[in-house]
């Protein structure tokens, strides 16, 4: 880590950061970089989005952009947890958590993604303070949501229902006006899980059924996939095997759709 780090800031000396073209030249790279590692990301392809976070991340370091540098450990502290590795998350958190320290940023990535550092290690009081924080931290309405779907996680992996509801509620007036279908999708599937496991199995395909909306609108697939297999599994809890079964068929067509795009 510490030698990537020390290649990056060599990168400073080239001049660019005194040569406007280049500079704005630069700030598109990032900015492509980090979109492609997101569409990665989204697609479960971790490596590929590694790949583009560590692009970001060396031209964040060449423009010498404290607040991008801070963004882009996080994600690759996230792709290290969605990769099982741990220590390597740590390690990007860490470093993340030293640039904010000393450019004095409130980083609502960094909490976030501490959080789920934690949640994943089992520590329970670090995690759900972590949670805590994050939320004080949030000021956009995307955080606020996001913050509140990954507390409700916490919440329901401890068979929490209760408070796990009440998180995700708590982010009403952060959806007035809200467009980011990505993140809509993620909320409505939360819910989704909060009502199945409560078994209000109406209320849980509502909320699935606008999972699926939202995740079709955004084309996100595997969030489709996911929406597909809580709502035939809700209607089998039903007693409805044809819509199960209707469901299933949807899922399996999709799957065989990413296979045949290979």
């Amino acid at each position: 880590m510490r030698e990537k780090i020390a290649i990056f800031l060599l990168l400073v000396v080239v001049g660019c950061s005194r040569n406007p073209t280049l500079r704005n030249e630069v700030k598109k790279g990032i900015e492509r970089s980090s979109s492609a590692g997101i569409t990665a990301f989204r697609r479960q392809e971790y490596e590929a989005a590694r790949t583009f976070f560590e692009e970001a991340l060396k031209q964040s370091y060449q423009l010498y952009l404290p607040s991008e540098m801070v963004k882009q450990y996080a994600n690759l502290a996230e792709v290290s947890l969605r990769l099982n590795q741990e220590e390597m998350a740590d390690n990007y958190l860490r470093e993340g958590e030293k640039v904010a320290s000393r450019e004095n940023i409130r980083s609502f990535d960094l909490l976030l993604v501490r959080a789920r550092y934690f949640q994943r290690r089992g520590d329970r009081q670090m995690a759900k303070q972590s949670y805590e924080t994050m939320l004080l931290y949030a000021r956009t309405k995307i955080e606020k949501v996001l913050g509140r779907i990954h507390y409700a996680d916490f919440y329901l992996e401890e068979g929490n229902l209760s408070e796990a509801r009440r998180v995700l509620e708590g982010a009403g007036f952060s959806l007035w006006f809200f467009s980011d279908y990505d993140v809509l999708g993620l909320y409505h599937y939360y819910l989704g899980l909060v009502a199945k496991g409560e078994k209000n199995y109406e209320k849980a395909l509502q909320a699935f059924q606008k999972a699926l909306a939202y995740d079709q609108k955004a084309e996100n697939l595997e969030g489709i996939r996911k929406d597909l297999s809580q709502l035939a599994e809700v209607y089998r809890l039903k007693g409805d095997e044809p819509k199960a079964v209707y469901y299933e068929e949807l899922l399996r067509f999709s799957l065989d759709k990413k296979e045949v795009s290979r």
